[in-house]
């Protein structure tokens, strides 16, 4: 397995920790093309805390437009990552 795939993994399991404790998710499987805004509890409000948990726990910004563009679990790891790879986050 390459760094980056590990990497995205990681990225992905604490996506789907802040979902699952944003939405009051308990223990649901949450699989990488749900889309996010079809996930039990998931709103506006509760989608933007999401976001807003995981640029502080990586250290990131990601920018309004990409959020708006993201309509899966994968989409928003991967904008996450991306964000990694530009130079922010913490290691």
């Amino acid at each position: 397995m390459t760094t980056h795939v590990a990497q995205q993994e990681d990225i992905f399991a604490d996506v789907c920790d802040v979902l699952r404790e944003v939405l009051h998710l308990g223990d649901e499987t949450i699989a990488p093309d749900d889309e996010l805004d079809l996930l039990e509890n998931a709103d506006s409000v509760r989608l933007m805390q999401t976001v807003s948990q995981l640029e502080r726990r990586f250290d990131v910004e990601v920018a309004d437009d990409a959020i708006r563009d993201a309509r899966t679990v994968a989409d928003l790891t991967k904008l996450i990552a991306a964000e990694l790879a530009a130079g922010g986050g913490a290691s």
